[in-house]
């Protein structure tokens, strides 16, 4: 299934309606932001009574709870859409990539394979030989 772009369906005026009123609200909120702020304050999605304010920054995300009665009263007249409360998410950061936990590839030389099973060869019978041994084959294999 490949992807589709939102203006491949059927619905795209609703979808462009949609858009341009969370961009108008984006406005709003932005207009009754502090300057500091207003920077941090990427995007905005309404969904019924539910405004839900994304940032980019977890200390704005704090600051702009304070200011949040204010946000709702100005959004509420400015818009009439009876927003009832105001959630703020803070986005991931974008620079950060994923790890990715892949092993290492141990490389060893044919000398170095030659010396640890000599080495294992010449300790005395146990534990240490039998691993040495096993480290020995299983590297052995892999070269």
């Amino acid at each position: 299934m490949s992807f589709k772009s939102a203006l491949n369906f059927s619905n795209t005026p609703y979808i462009q309606r949609h858009l341009e009123k969370n961009q108008g609200i984006l406005k709003v909120i932005l207009s009754c932001s502090p300057d500091p702020l207003k920077h941090y304050i990427q995007d905005c999605v309404v969904n019924e009574t539910t405004l839900k304010i994304y940032v980019s920054s977890a200390v704005c995300s704090s600051q702009l709870r304070f200011i949040t009665p204010h946000i709702l009263n100005t959004v509420n007249s400015e818009k009439n859409l009876g927003i009832e409360q105001i959630i703020i998410k803070v986005l991931p950061p974008q620079d950060i990539k994923p790890v990715l936990n892949k092993p290492k590839k141990i490389k060893v030389s044919n000398y170095q394979l030659t010396n640890l099973h000599q080495c294992a060869l010449d300790v005395e019978e146990g534990p240490l030989k039998k691993a040495l041994l096993k480290l020995s084959k299983t590297l052995h294999s892999r070269h």
